[in-house]
């Protein structure tokens, strides 16, 4: 081996040697773990990354087990720095002296326990759980249920009578881990329709407007002869004093009076390239399109009409008849 190439070596060694200490002077050391001041878990336990900020690999050691959903817990900072002792966790600092730790949670009120039911009652009545009402006896508490949980709630055992839609029914609530609450519930369950309902008193005779009728759910006994479409009810006229609440059948009501008793008219009769007025004076209440008498003011005659509009009468002109050679042979 030469001197020059002796050399070139020697070089190159201290070159490797050098870069190897520069790699290990600017690596970064690793960072210390942080307490954290606030948590919030969503598990059965609580591990050293909800805790710890900067946990790396011990993050998903399981330290403590985690409060109830929906519950605050609040853990001294003396126990949360022993588990990470205990872990081998170095800690760099804590934001308080005591973490608070919160379980997520699903709150399931009154509502949401109404589906739950309106769902079972819905399947044993052959129905859409959207037409199921569903009221229970006395107030219903919120209840949390894990956020982790397929059903929140479910049907543990019901009972339903058909003649009046009174259940009881027993539910169990998952609050995770293996973990339930029972709760019990008693009250109606029924079938309703949606159907036109009267929203304010109206007169007998009244025109409906869509300020009077709005639609509704009620019971489907209730519902049995009601009119479904607002079409059939909008622009009718009540044939009875109508209250909030009532729904309408076909009996109540019927097309408005254009022609009202003792009320004085204009008698049209209309024929090709003629037509005459007359006054004269209604008999009889009458709608559109119905047959009223009339008396003509001038011959002092009753004759016939249709009642056309406010006030309004017209003489349907007679089809002349004529006997055919049959009837005419003795």
């Amino acid at each position: 081996m030469t001197f020059r190439s002796f050399l070139a070596r020697l070089l190159l060694a201290a070159g490797i040697a050098a870069a190897i200490a520069a790699g290990i002077a600017i690596r970064p050391a690793a960072a210390a773990a942080l307490l954290r001041a606030d948590v919030v878990v969503t598990g059965d336990v609580v591990t050293l990354g909800d805790l710890f900020a900067g946990a790396g690999d011990l993050a998903s050691t399981p330290v403590f087990r985690a409060p109830d959903p929906g519950v605050d817990g609040a853990l001294p900072a003396s126990a949360a720095l022993a588990a990470a002792a205990k872990a081998g966790l170095e800690v760099s600092g804590v934001e308080a002296d005591t973490v608070k730790v919160v379980r997520a949670s699903v709150p399931l009120d009154a509502s949401a326990f109404q589906h739950v039911i309106a769902r079972a009652a819905a399947s044993r009545l052959g129905i859409n759980a959207a037409d199921v009402e569903v009221a229970f006896d006395g107030l219903v508490e919120t209840v949390h249920a894990s956020t982790l949980a397929a059903e929140p709630a479910t049907i543990l055992a019901m009972s339903m009578q058909g003649s009046n839609g009174r259940f009881a029914a027993r539910l169990a609530v998952d609050l995770g881990g293996g973990a339930t609450r029972t709760l019990d519930f008693g009250g109606t369950a029924t079938a309703t329709v949606e159907v036109p309902v009267v929203s304010r008193p109206v007169a007998r005779g009244a025109v409906l407007t869509s300020a009077d009728v709005g639609y509704a759910r009620v019971d489907r006994k209730r519902a049995a002869n009601a009119l479904g479409d607002m079409k059939a009810v909008i622009g009718m006229a009540a044939s009875r004093q109508l209250r909030p609440g009532d729904t309408l059948s076909a009996s109540d009501v019927n097309a408005p009076k254009v022609v009202g008793r003792n009320e004085y008219v204009t008698i049209v009769y209309e024929r090709p390239g003629l037509t005459l007025t007359a006054r004269g004076r209604a008999l009889s209440d009458a709608s559109a399109g119905e047959i009223v008498s009339v008396l003509n003011e001038q011959s002092r005659r009753t004759i016939q009409a249709v009642a056309v509009s406010a006030g309004t009468v017209r003489v349907e002109p007679v089809t002349p008849r004529f006997a055919s050679i049959a009837e005419s042979t003795p």
